[in-house]
């Protein structure tokens, strides 16, 4: 079935119903169609588990997922819900276990959610118990297809999902290589959550203009200017890639005038937050965002991915990983925690969005169902640019979106 009565007002995408931001039947569809259907989705990294037995507690939507090394040392993912009653299994965020035991009746899975002990399986004193026909093998955790790729784990509840590699493209892959392109370890994680729907929080990581108009932090020390050589790209299945690359040191802001930071107005204590070192052959920004809710955000020398998690259709969670790589000597893994203050709810470049993206769905109402967001800056087409003054790449969102939902029809105004 396609969401009764929902309507895309253009074909174009440059317009998005409000509606999409407070129904609750369609944050239910969403859960059916996108995060438990034919997607892949970004749940964790490799160095994460890197032992037989290790596991970290994770999300695909809304569903909980544990990820795990099994015996034969290769990933593994399954729903995180005891086959017996639905007690969630796992409860730690992450460790070691070679088995994994239900607090409620003491039902008992291996490191891969196979099921290997069900206590009273015969009941007691020759009462009760389950019937002969009882088989463990019919009571496994619901597993997922899992694949790592450059380090990045990914799942998905489809198996008839897409390859991997097909599912991300080639644009999508190189980046993360690049990103990756040695071992990796995390140096911690992060974990906000927002009063707003997910898909808002998807569209502002797509929308680099943006950037020096909200947070004033981020032209002030020219991490980020308008004029500053950039590009959006636009991918099949949804996914974008905006890329920006480091400015000159004689670069003035976009008004004409020096960055305030350089005119003397502003000063670090720490200049370190903003300075760092070349990386990437000169890129000092990578979004990569993923559909539908994988995310890679890279500045300066801060490196992060991050998991979007849908609670509710006004609550949204977000875990950040914070990594380096594993061959990083001391100075350069200071330097990455200090940038680590740019990012997160308290980040001095990120702590805006979060205020404005509950201002907007604080401003939404289920009870108007013709308003519409206006998405027209940079046209109305679905490609590339050479700049960052596009909307493309959410436009480029709501177009997978529309098509993960089987909306079919359209009404041109």
């Amino acid at each position: 079935m396609r969401p009764k009565q929902l309507v895309w007002p253009v074909d174009d995408f440059t317009r998005t119903p409000y509606r999409v931001y407070v129904d609750e039947n369609l944050f239910e569809l969403e859960q059916e169609r996108i995060f438990r259907g034919p997607s892949w989705h970004l749940i964790g990294l490799e160095s994460e588990v890197p032992n037989y037995g290790d596991f970290t507690t994770t999300y695909v939507g809304n569903t909980p997922i544990v990820l795990s090394r099994n015996t034969d040392n290769k990933l593994c993912a399954f729903v995180n819900r005891c086959a017996h009653r639905g007690a969630r299994v796992v409860r730690e965020h992450r460790g070691n276990n070679k088995r994994h035991t239900c607090i409620y009746h003491r039902w008992c899975y291996d490191v891969a959610g196979k099921l290997i002990g069900v206590p009273l399986q015969e009941g007691y004193a020759g009462e009760g118990g389950y019937s002969d026909d009882f088989k463990k093998s019919d009571h496994h955790l619901t597993k997922l297809r899992c694949e790592g790729y450059s380090g990045v784990v990914f799942a998905s509840f489809d198996d008839d999902a897409p390859d991997l590699i097909d599912y991300l493209g080639i644009a999508a892959a190189e980046r993360i290589s690049l990103i990756c392109h040695k071992p990796l370890k995390v140096l911690g994680h992060i974990h906000q959550t927002l009063s707003a729907n997910w898909k808002l929080f998807v569209e502002n990581n797509r929308d680099a203009y943006h950037g020096p108009l909200l947070h004033h932090f981020i032209p002030a020390f020219d991490l980020l200017q308008l004029d500053q050589k950039s590009s959006v790209e636009v991918y099949h299945e949804g996914h974008a890639l905006i890329t920006s690359h480091r400015i000159a040191q004689d670069a003035i802001g976009g008004n004409g005038e020096q960055s305030a930071a350089k005119a003397g107005k502003f000063r670090l204590e720490d200049e370190r937050v903003v300075t760092g070192f070349p990386e990437f052959g000169g890129i000092s920004l990578t979004v990569l965002s993923l559909f539908p809710a994988g995310l890679f955000t890279c500045v300066g020398n801060l490196l992060t991915c991050r998991q979007i998690r849908p609670k509710s259709i006004d609550r949204t969670e977000v875990k950040y990983t914070m990594f380096a790589y594993e061959d990083d000597d001391a100075e350069i893994l200071e330097a990455r925690k200090i940038q680590g203050n740019i990012e997160g709810p308290s980040g001095y470049a990120a702590m805006e969005d979060i205020e404005v993206l509950e201002l907007v769905q604080s401003s939404l109402s289920s009870t108007d169902k013709s308003s519409c967001s206006l998405l027209e800056f940079g046209g109305n087409s679905i490609k590339s640019e050479p700049h960052m003054n596009s909307e493309a790449s959410i436009r480029c969102f709501w177009k997978a979106y529309c098509k993960a939902m089987n909306i079919q029809y359209f009404k041109v105004n």
